[in-house]
């Protein structure tokens, strides 16, 4: 049977008498295509047979972006014809148009003039006139109208009431939307049963889902008395489909498997009559299929059973092929946050950019793609690394689309990335999307009003799924509510006016009340806890599930702000029973989850703890236990969150403290001492004490690996952006994260080990310390310093992304090239801290003996626990062997730990007494120019040293990495006692550390591996030198500073170069040579602000202006460390900072570092020289002459030829020629040991030994202590 033979299936039959019968007959062709599933054929006869007549009717194809497309291209022609846009069919180009370009492009604009100027075209037509065209204009007038209302809060109450009617609700007031039913009637009984059905889906979705059964059984009396009607199977099968639908929101499930029963047997008939052999294509076997997936019972079933739809969908290009992949990919999720299981996360994240893709690529819906995005940024909460590639997201998206403009669209954005920037503690950032959420919020909707609810039925943000396949509607569009989010007050106060307009008899006593009185009753203030006021807060929580869940999240973060742990511990078990009930559609749309409710539960049992020091109680091991309980539970939700390592250590504490109580008890009883086994502070412990505590450790140290890998993975995602933006934003999420505390945790849990710590537990420890230290700079230092070595870096992370997914054999990962810089530059991007094999590497390569020293504080773990420095050294330890090269190691390695009594307030004291006090006669510093500085320097702190006499041999290159306050301390000017026997006779002698050995700083010994990776990769073949001697003081009648101008012009003429000066040190120039020059000497002022240590700056002089009158402190210029992260300097470059504070550093939590030494180690250097505190000019001027006296005597040193040196291991540091020329020289190379020069320079200004620190011990060397110079380089200086 011919199904096109003699009726029309179109809805708008008034236009095709503008069309020849041929075209009439090809657009019906179309349509009955679209019906059957055969989507490429009807469009083909679009775009070939129908082609020629497109500008002569309305003509509909393609989903969001194509149909928006076509549409405004026909517009356009239309405009530049000056048709007239106020007939009929063209006010339906121009609804349509705007109907698609909310979900398109976010433009609002344009639906609300339509929706006007539909109001006034036809408000005052009676349903009985409406033709076919403006029955289609109501249908995209009122989808308009909800997107409208929905993305921007449109508000126009009277729009609702068209068509014109007269339908009241039972107060007398007319019911919104009611005209649509009295217009489908008329439709009905005029015959238009196309248009009638068109129609009935926009009716149905704006009738509450308790009162939609009266509506289907009515039309499918009018379908059925429509004995004629060839399609009555059709539509009785898609109004089938939808009461199921509807049934399944009602939760009524053995409902809605009888109504798809009923459905699938109607469309059989009609499949049957027109003889459509395959249903699967067909649109509305789509939608059944995909509704039905509501009714299957299994959750492994029912994933299983989606992601095959899906698949198949995808293939067909179906329909529902997007809401198909969103529902899998929730069901994904929902299983990895129950089993923990990883698959389950990875396809999570594939269904989710397959769902990108289709969004983006295919429906181009716009507003779909935000909202799966914003479902994927929540899930993405548990996990560092997927925080930072949904930011990125986030950012590309505002890039991409800058023309779109939906507020609360937008507003989701920015509230999630508001989260997202929390999350990684960039808190300025997320202030500033807070804000811009806000502002696109105030464009909200009311919920109820929205959706017009009953109040049987709860008002929630939900996604219907009822757009089932209408065999009449060339349609694609949705026709749903899209979740979003409320402010916690005004939903709540508008549940509460909705609930007393209904007559609620308990909410009675709210009537009326305002804003601040509901803000005062819920988030209660710690002075104003109340009983009475928690019994009114109590009737509130009445209310519907997601109001009520809103709320309770919205107090307990109140709570947490105010540390009121109690009510915050009551309202998150309330909130985690709650969340049983609560239906999925809430769940995936609601702002936290189970597992950060969880998560808070185990803080907020630790934070009770927090200013309790005697854990000897019952309660504190309950609380204990608590929080145990809910961190196992929050690990299954989130492998994020992991407490476990620091709830072990409590414990240890807890078992520690009633050890001490008991043998107080029983020593007191019994009058004597009780000896038992002594812990590493000296603590006495019992037998079953001892056994406890050393499970709590393994178990807590595993703990604490588990959390320091995804610290790790994440703050390695958050450094992807190169220089300032990768460093500030990884710093920003250790400071928060807790990477550090986990170091500090492990530690404590390490030297918890009862007895003396073992060598084992303190190379350990040892290697804990260069973790927390190596996430410091070394990453984003080492993307800098060798950009020829990131294409090989990508090749590797995809060669090992194929074996990962068996794409090739594990054996392929060492087909790379044999590249020497590429296993620095992967150990530097990944952080890979520094182990002691590195130890003997470097040795090997600089042919000097090195001793690495590390200070570590570990702060008290409980309350009245005082905080402990560390001293930590690491060398290895030669040992002779025949005919072997000293430097060819054979020897073990050693790893030391001493706890030192010197305390972090002992630094703190001498800090704000000499090197920072708070009043002062003419300069900060002064204190420091007095011999009672140095004297109480050694007095006080000379025990952050004295261990190094026992640990180190006098000579040995000694590599000092401090840590907290340390940084800004000379440690190369304490003194370190020694006592030697002499003539029978034991002698004590005190020198400088530096007097005794080379001294060299770092921020991090992870950071030695760049310094000697740029350094060694200038051995082979270095470039030139190119000094650059620069003066950034500009002339002036003071002659305070001449000192250090007559010094540059000095130091050039002995480095055979012209200095920059003046005129010829403009910023400019400085910025133009510093790329190019390995050797940069800058003789100058800096400006130090402690608030913001990127705005570090050294000065350069500016270009006076013809006006002579300008001060001259006005004629400088800057450049800030801010700016140096944007600066590549060539690889093995050498910079001198000789400026006041040019080494002083900003130190955050996790030792991470900030100031102009960072930023030029990031920008490429090899080494800097700089300074810890303002210093006079013409001691900068004694210094730089003292250094580069030793550089350039060095330089001067004939190359030995091969085997011509006897290598003695005692000669080592002493002198440079006992080094073998394959190590010292390769070629034409000469090294420079810097180290050494910044010796001979202290030794030079500290005469007698006896000097003022402020004159000589405030400059600092960093980095690799060697230097490469050509050949022809040291020539051209002799």
């Amino acid at each position: 049977m011919q199904p096109f033979c003699s009726e029309h299936r179109g809805i708008h039959t008034s236009l095709y008498s503008s069309l020849p019968q041929e075209a009439v007959q090809f657009l019906e062709k179309a349509i009955w295509f679209k019906m059957v599933g055969r989507t490429d054929d009807a469009r083909a006869i679009f775009g070939d047979e129908l082609k020629r007549f497109e500008r002569t009717a309305v003509l509909e194809a393609g989903r969001w972006g194509r149909a928006w497309r076509i549409l405004d291209s026909r517009l356009i022609d239309l405009k530049k014809s000056h048709e007239d846009l106020d007939s009929s069919e063209h006010r339906l180009i121009l609804l349509t148009w705007a109907m698609l370009g909310t979900r398109h492009r976010g433009d609002l604009a344009s639906s609300a003039r339509e929706i006007e100027r539909t109001q006034v075209w036809l408000g005052n037509v009676p349903v009985s006139d409406y033709s076919d065209i403006q029955a289609s204009c109501i249908r995209r007038y009122v989808i308009a109208y909800a997107f409208t209302m929905l993305y921007n809060g449109y508000k126009n109450p009277e729009a609702e009431h068209l068509p014109a009617h007269d339908r009241l609700d039972s107060s007398g007031s007319k019911i919104p939307w009611g005209g649509l039913r009295q217009l489908r009637r008329s439709l009905t009984e005029r015959g238009m049963f196309n248009e009638a059905n068109a129609l009935f889906r926009v009716e149905l979705n704006r009738t509450p889902p308790e009162h939609r059964g009266l509506i289907l059984e009515e039309f499918l009396r009018e379908v059925a008395s429509l004995s004629s009607y060839r399609g009555k199977e059709f539509v009785e099968a898609a109004v089938r489909l939808q009461w199921a639908s509807t049934h399944v929101q009602m939760q009524a499930t053995s409902s809605a498997v009888e109504e798809f029963s009923k459905s699938e047997v109607a469309f059989s008939r009609f499949c049957d009559r027109f003889d459509i052999t395959d249903k699967s294509l067909t649109p509305h076997m789509q939608a059944l299929e995909y509704e039905r997936l509501s009714c299957i019972e299994g959750p492994v079933d029912r994933l299983e059973a989606t992601e095959e739809l899906a698949g198949r969908f995808e293939a067909i290009d179906g329909f529902k092929t997007g809401l198909c992949l969103s529902t899998a990919a929730e069901l994904a999720l929902a299983f990895y946050k129950v089993t923990s299981l990883e698959n389950f996360r990875v396809k999570y994240f594939s269904l989710q950019t397959r769902l990108e893709i289709y969004d983006a690529d295919i429906s181009e819906d716009i507003c779909d793609l935000v909202h799966h995005h914003v479902e994927l940024s929540s899930a993405t909460l548990g996990g560092l690394v997927d925080r930072q590639n949904a930011l990125e997201w986030i950012d590309g998206f505002f890039a991409q689309y800058p023309h779109f403009s939906a507020p609360v669209v937008l507003a989701l954005l920015y509230r999630s990335k508001e989260s997202l920037l929390k999350g990684l503690h960039r808190m300025e950032e997320a202030r500033l999307a807070g804000h811009k959420a806000t502002e696109m919020e105030a464009f909200e909707p009311s919920l109820g009003k929205l959706l017009h609810t009953g109040q049987t039925y709860p008002a929630l943000p939900l996604r219907s799924t009822t757009d089932s396949a209408d065999p009449h509607s060339q349609d694609e569009e949705e026709d749903e509510s899209q979740p979003f989010y409320w402010s916690w007050r005004d939903l709540v106060s508008t549940w509460l006016d909705n609930e007393i307009a209904a007559g609620n008899p308990a909410l009675e006593h709210f009537k009326g009340i305002t804003a601040t009185e509901l803000k005062e009753l819920v988030c209660t203030e710690p002075k104003s806890v109340d009983a009475s006021k928690e019994e009114r807060y109590s009737q509130i929580c009445t209310c519907r599930l997601f109001c009520l869940s809103m709320l309770r999240h919205a107090r307990q973060m109140h709570f947490e702000n105010k540390k009121l742990w109690a009510l915050r511990l009551a309202e998150l078990g309330h909130l985690l029973e709650l969340e049983k009930r609560l239906p999925r559609v809430i769940r995936q749309n609601f702002p936290s989850s189970k597992g950060s409710w969880l998560a808070a539960m185990a803080l907020t049992h630790l934070a009770c703890l927090e200013s309790v020091s005697d854990f000897t109680d019952e309660k504190s091991m309950a609380r204990l236990a608590d929080a145990e309980t809910y961190n196992e539970f929050a690990l299954d939700e989130l492998r994020q969150q992991n407490d476990q390592a620091r709830i072990c250590m409590m414990k240890i504490t807890r078992l520690k403290q009633l050890s001490q109580q008991a043998d107080s008890v029983i020593g007191s009883s019994t009058g004597n001492a009780v000896f038992r086994s002594p812990d590493a502070h000296g603590m006495i412990l019992p037998a079953e004490s001892v056994e406890e505590i050393m499970k709590l450790r393994v178990n807590g140290i595993d703990k604490a690996k588990e959390a320091d890998a995804i610290f790790s993975q994440g703050e390695l995602h958050a450094s992807r952006s190169a220089g300032l933006d990768g460093i500030t934003n990884r710093q920003n999420l250790t400071a928060f994260y807790g990477s550090a505390y986990t170091v500090h945790t492990a530690i404590s849990l390490l030297l918890a080990e009862p007895g003396r710590p073992t060598a084992k537990t303190i190379k350990s420890a040892w290697q804990w310390v260069q973790k927390y230290k190596a996430r410091s700079l070394a990453r984003t230092i080492g993307i800098m310093a060798f950009p020829e070595t990131a294409s090989l870096y990508q090749e590797m992370l995809a060669m090992q992304k194929k074996i990962e997914e068996k794409e090739t054999t594990p054996t392929a990962r060492f087909n790379l090239p044999n590249h020497d810089l590429l296993r620095q530059f992967i150990d530097l991007r990944e952080a890979t801290p520094f182990e002691l094999s590195d130890i003997a590497s470097i040795e090997a390569q600089c042919g000097t003996q090195v001793v690495l020293v590390d200070w570590f504080y570990l702060p008290g773990y409980v309350v009245g626990e005082t905080g402990r420095l560390l001293l930590f050294t690491a060398n290895v330890l030669k040992t002779a062997t025949v005919n072997k090269s000293p430097f060819q190691h054979n020897g073990r390695s050693e790893t030391t730990m001493d706890l030192l009594t010197t305390t972090l307030e002992d630094v703190t004291a001498w800090q704000k007494a000499y090197l920072n006090p708070t009043e002062y006669i003419d300069y900060q510093e002064e204190n420091l120019d007095k011999d009672e500085a140095r004297e109480a320097f050694d007095k006080m702190l000379g025990g952050l040293v004295a261990p190094l006499a026992h640990h180190t041999k006098a000579g040995k290159l000694v590599v000092l990495c401090p840590s907290a306050q340390l940084h800004r301390l000379p440690l190369h000017a304490l003194s370190i006692k020694e006592t030697h026997l002499e003539a029978g006779n034991f002698r004590t002698t005190s020198s400088a550390l530096i007097h005794r050995n080379p001294c060299v700083y770092t921020h991090s010994h992870s950071l030695l591996r760049s310094s000697f990776a740029s350094t060694e990769h200038t051995r082979s073949s270095p470039g030139p030198m190119k000094p650059q001697l620069i003066s950034g003081i500009p002339g002036s009648k003071n002659l305070r500073f001449e000192a250090g101008r007559e010094s540059i012009q000095e130091l050039a003429l002995r480095f055979h170069t012209d200095p920059m000066i003046d005129q010829s040190a403009l910023k400019k120039d400085f910025l133009a040579v510093a790329n190019h020059s390995r050797l940069l000497h800058l003789h100058t002022h800096c400006n130090w602000k402690s608030e913001d240590p990127l705005d570090h700056e050294v000065e350069f002089p500016r270009l006076a202006p013809l006006d002579s009158s300008i001060d001259e402190r006005q004629l400088v210029d800057s450049v800030t460390a801010r700016e140096f992260f944007d600066v590549h300097l060539s690889p093995g470059t050498h910079v001198n900072i000789i400026a006041c504070q040019g080494g002083v550093t900003d130190v955050r939590l996790g030792d991470e570092v900030m100031g102009l030494g960072p930023a030029l180690l990031c920008s490429g250097a090899s080494s800097i020289v700089s300074t810890l505190w303002c210093i006079d000019d013409k001691h900068g001027v004694r210094f730089e002459k003292d250094f580069f006296d030793s550089f350039l005597l060095q330089c001067a040193k004939k190359r030995k030829k091969k085997g011509a040196v006897k290598a003695n291991p005692n000669q080592l540091g002493k002198d440079d020629s006992a080094v073998p020329a394959k190590i010292k020289n390769n070629g034409s190379v000469r090294l420079v040991n810097l180290a050494k020069a910044m010796q001979a320079a202290a030794k030079e200004m500290d005469e007698g030994e006896s000097a003022p620190l402020y004159r000589w011990a405030g400059y600092v060397l960093h980095g690799c202590w060697q230097f490469t110079m050509s050949e022809e380089d040291a020539i051209s200086l002799q």
